[in-house]
């Protein structure tokens, strides 16, 4: 593979970028169904790539093939420049004079990820095969993104994992303040041992919860499992991040429901255990 010899700038570039987020998580949820593995380390050799080799060449091709269709046109696999230009111009990308000029590899990796994020939204418009696939196989709640989990604070953590096990764990700034214009992306862990810093953080800290601090337990393995006992679980019913002190926990699933969402409401935290009736239900 075409594999950078990228700087630390560059490697920094990729991982704070709010546009590989993005990327990430639309290969691990349609990569599939283009016919990508879904591996992402293929993806970002292609976005540090110094040469065009045959990686970069499928990556693009793919990316473009129903592109061209839209415009009925057919670009050969080796005309992918010529694809990406025309696909630039199409979209008003900024990058669209330097692509044109030099091609794919005079573009600086902080003009490659958003130029590969917009053709990775733009499946969905272009590619009939992912909007068939998409309208059969998901739900609309499915299809509404959610962090893997959310904070006391309101900033949420998600997790991009490939079918290798390489992950990215991302937190999500929400709260960072009133003139903030969105929410900031951070990467918190992308290797095991950022992770198991990461977690014994927690540990040591600690997140207050409904009304008691809870620990991570040792011994626990997934990473829901490890990150779910220190962060706050959305309600199930407003899926809103708000008044933890109404927040129950249900002790069977540990999922959150606020005492005011329920049906009937309850006024006031019951004491004890307390299960949510989808587990009463199943028991």
């Amino acid at each position: 593979p075409a594999v950078a010899a990228m700087t630390r700038n560059e490697k920094d570039c990729l991982l704070q970028s709010e546009h590989w987020p993005v990327i990430l998580c639309f290969f691990e949820r349609f990569g599939e169904t283009l016919g990508f593995t879904s591996k992402f380390q293929g993806i970002e050799n292609v976005v540090l790539a110094t040469t065009c080799g045959e990686d970069v060449v499928c990556f693009f091709h793919k990316l473009l093939h129903s592109f061209g269709q839209r415009l009925r046109k057919r670009y050969s696999k080796y005309l992918w420049e010529k694809a990406l230009v025309a696909f630039a111009e199409t979209y008003q990308m900024e990058c669209v004079e330097t692509l044109r000029k030099g091609g794919y590899l005079s573009l600086s990796v902080a003009d490659r990820l958003p130029l590969i994020k917009e053709l990775c939204e733009a499946q969905f418009d272009v590619c009939a095969h992912l909007k068939d696939k998409v309208n059969s196989d998901f739900s609309a709640e499915e299809l509404r993104l959610k962090p893997l989990v959310q904070d006391k604070y309101g900033d949420g953590y998600w997790l991009f994992m490939d079918s290798e096990g390489q992950f990215v764990l991302y937190k999500e700034l929400t709260s960072s303040g009133p003139s903030s214009e969105q929410a900031k992306m951070k990467v918190v862990a992308c290797t095991l041992d950022e992770l198991d810093e990461f977690l014994c953080s927690l540990r040591a800290n600690g997140v207050q919860r409904a009304g008691r601090t809870i620990g991570i337990s040792e011994g626990q393995n997934s990473e829901e499992g490890m990150l779910g006992d220190d962060i706050d679980a959305y309600c199930e019913i407003c899926n809103v991040d708000r008044d933890p002190n109404k927040l129950l926990l249900c002790d069977s699933c540990n999922h959150g429901y606020h005492t005011d969402c329920l049906s009937p409401p309850l006024s006031v935290v019951p004491a004890g255990d307390w299960h949510c009736s989808p587990c009463l239900e199943v028991n």
